[in-house]
């Protein structure tokens, strides 16, 4: 019963701190303090995520860590030698940095992680990473052109390059297939409604912005 209530308060908020951001984002007068504020949506989701995860092992907090640290290396490497995703640079809106790349980054690419690989192993049966890893590609071709609308990141010419969606799907493979190892019956009410809130922050900054 009270795992049920926090669910649906968690699932609440979780829309509110979404559809708010919108809002906030798409007028003029509030947007850079919104903007502004995108660590903090991004570290609360993250912590609704863990709260709401049914058994805290240690296996879990291994992939906690291991998506943190892996993700974040991951681009601290690929700034620095434009090898990875290709030539960008992060702006100021993500915060604090570390190497050239924001410190929430790496909680991004765990919650991501998390909330898409608990989604797939509700509904897919087969070659669950392949199928995670494509799915983050495909949120992040979404992601990519609202992030430089609003400086979360830029690219060098101003235009995207395919290094970046090939460099995505690497990493999210990886990082899915150790999800698969170490928490393969992990199934969260949590991840359809973020992953649904993250579309629809997003495309509605790009039609409307």
């Amino acid at each position: 019963m009270i795992r049920n209530q926090t669910t649906k308060i968690s699932i609440a908020i979780i829309i509110i701190l979404h559809v708010v951001g919108t809002i906030g984002t798409l007028h003029e007068s509030t947007r850079s303090l919104v903007i502004g504020l995108t660590p903090i949506n991004l570290a609360l989701s993250s912590l609704i995520l863990i709260i709401n995860h049914a058994n805290r092992s240690i296996r879990f907090w291994i992939f906690v860590l291991l998506s943190i640290t892996l993700g974040y290396v991951a681009e601290v490497v690929g700034v620095a030698t434009k090898m990875i995703f290709g030539e960008y640079q992060y702006g100021a809106v993500l915060g604090f940095q570390v190497f050239e790349v924001p410190l929430i980054i790496g909680l991004n690419w765990f919650m991501l992680s998390y909330a898409i690989g608990a989604m797939v192993n509700r509904y897919v049966r087969i070659a669950k990473p392949l199928i995670a890893a494509v799915l983050m590609v495909i949120l992040d071709v979404i992601i990519e052109p609202v992030a430089v609308k609003l400086d979360y990141w830029s690219w060098v010419g101003d235009s995207i390059p395919l290094q970046n969606y090939l460099g995505w799907f690497v990493i999210s493979l990886i990082i899915q297939f150790s999800f698969q190892q170490l928490l393969p019956q992990t199934h969260s009410k949590i991840a359809i409604p973020l992953i649904l809130s993250q579309i629809g922050y997003f495309i509605g900054i790009l039609l409307f912005l």
